[in-house]
């Protein structure tokens, strides 16, 4: 089976990708371009999938530093919210396979991919991403139907157009799957956004902003993706001026997504956990980790935060979920392994 590297900040863009590939192609994950260097030196892969704009090194770098360890060229898809002309350009100077602009629907990044593949490399394309529209009239069957597994908290706030959600993954399966992504990081995102303002690090800020653009699209919030996408220009054009007049209301527009989840947990009548059903639950975690089954961790880790865990029972698996979304294998095999 051809294996395929997918390098991407975002845990749901990973996701994403990682699902629409999984049943064609042997998929290999990566959080950053750092590490991505030594999956790829590890593993061999077929074709790369990198987003763009990633902390520490971009997409353009990665794909030059991996080039630079091979001989025979790599298939390169990058996958982006970017819409300027310049990345295109770059891109085709580079020989980019093809370059698909998010929301990324399933059904074409495996199209797109099957294509370059059969190809030997692709013809070095530069396409947008034309997934098929819900919205028209075709198929609004299709569309009511999945409406109809959406629960009613979802469809009750104002604030997430789920049409607009469904449209960008496909299927209320996928759109749901993307929702609990978001709900699991935006306090990350939100603490990573307040330390980089602290900080003065406006490039990493205006790429946790791009990220953020892409994400809550993903999901219908199409507010907080407006808002972001309004920071992510001020940090490209080096507005730091706007940048500090509108932070407190970006961070306030993050909050008020964050509430609507935390909200709904709150809502909900969790299941008690027993201490041995814990306990059993930790030697799993630490036998997958050990393994680096990040699906199989995922999902275990995905149950027991729908539990009614204790103080510090609660505490460790929030830990464990940090070193998740790094690929931290080794930390959560620690976590897993203390008393």
């Amino acid at each position: 089976m051809r294996k395929i590297l997918i390098v991407d900040d975002e845990p749901m863009m990973l996701k994403i990708a990682d699902r629409a590939l999984k049943d064609h192609y042997e998929t290999i994950l990566a959080s950053s371009g750092s590490e991505a260097v030594e999956l790829f030196t590890n593993n061999s892969p077929d074709m790369v999938i990198s987003d763009l704009k990633m902390p520490e090194m971009s997409g353009y770098e990665l794909k030059e530093i991996i080039e630079s360890k091979t001989a025979g060229k790599v298939p390169f898809i990058f996958l982006t919210s970017d819409d300027t002309k310049e990345s295109e350009e770059k891109g085709r100077e580079l020989g980019v396979s093809d370059y698909i602009k998010k929301p990324v629907k399933a059904d074409v990044l495996l199209s797109r991919v099957c294509q370059i593949l059969d190809n030997s490399g692709g013809s070095g394309a530069i396409e947008q991403n034309k997934g098929t529209d819900l919205n028209n009239e075709a198929n609004n069957e299709f569309l009511n139907s999945e409406l109809e597994k959406i629960p009613s908290w979802i469809k009750d706030e104002p604030l997430i157009q789920e049409n607009e959600g469904i449209n960008n993954c496909g299927s209320a399966e996928a759109y749901l799957s993307s929702v609990e992504i978001f709900e699991r990081h935006i306090q990350n995102n939100i603490r990573i956004l307040e330390n980089c303002f602290e900080s003065g690090d406006i490039e990493n800020y205006t790429i946790k902003a791009h990220g953020l653009k892409s994400t809550s699209r993903i999901i219908g919030a199409m507010t907080l993706s407006k808002k972001a996408a309004e920071m992510e220009k001020a940090g490209n054009d080096k507005d730091i001026d706007y940048i500090k007049r509108e932070h407190a209301s970006f961070i306030e527009e993050c909050k008020r997504h964050a509430d609507i989840f935390l909200h709904h947990e709150n809502d909900d009548e969790k299941e008690p956990i027993t201490d041995e059903e814990f306990e059993d639950a930790m030697m799993a975690i630490r036998e997958f980790a050990i393994a680096e089954e990040y699906g199989i961790l995922e999902s275990i880790v995905d149950s027991l935060m729908k539990r009614a865990l204790k103080p510090k029972a609660l505490d460790k698996m929030q830990k464990i979920k940090k070193h998740l979304i790094e690929l931290d294998f080794d930390g959560i095999r620690k976590l897993a392994d203390e008393n």
